[in-house]
């Protein structure tokens, strides 16, 4: 199994151009050629799933299987796309992230999850404190940037896993 540090997180350094969600796709796929490797099980969760749909628009030839999680494959809607703007200048502004760390903290979990996994929920939030504040902004504007895949769904002809949360607020 590979995992990946994109820029700005965990502890790959920070890409210094505007990054785009084919960026982070060619940096999966150099990743998979150092490898050697016929075919991969490619996993996207949220902002990888927009990775990996990409990664199987430029190189479907690389993939044996593919899951998909609490992603989709169309482009952000305007309104979305206004919240992520809204999350970078508040970002800028503040030369911080607390603000979008604790807005995915109250929108990704259930109350429940919150109340009994705190294990979960502070290594959620250490994790995500841990990201620059460069890294955030990169991939804050490649995910409001990022192309609408629908039209590639069609072509994919291995087996595909698809798991979402019954009460996602994101992806409904």
């Amino acid at each position: 199994m590979l995992t990946l540090d994109y820029s700005g997180f965990g502890l790959s350094g920070v890409w210094g151009q505007t990054v785009t969600i084919s960026d982070y796709s060619k940096l999966v796929f150099s990743s998979v050629q150092k490898l050697a490797v016929d075919s991969v099980v490619v996993v996207g969760l949220s902002m990888s799933g927009y990775i990996a749909l990409d990664l199987y628009r430029s190189h479907p030839e690389i993939f044996s299987r593919l899951v998909l999680s609490n992603t989709k494959a169309t482009a952000d809607t305007e309104e979305t796309k206004k919240r992520r703007y809204s999350q970078i200048d508040a970002i800028k502004e503040n030369s911080s992230a607390h603000e979008i760390v604790h807005f995915h903290l109250d929108n990704f979990f259930l109350s429940e999850t919150k109340t009994s996994n705190h294990k979960l929920i502070e290594f959620t939030e250490q994790m995500m404190r841990e990201a620059t504040i460069k890294g955030i902004i990169n991939g804050l504007e490649a995910m409001a940037g990022r192309p609408d895949s629908l039209e590639i769904l069609s072509t994919i002809t291995f087996p595909v896993l698809i798991i979402l949360g019954e009460t996602d607020p994101f992806i409904p």
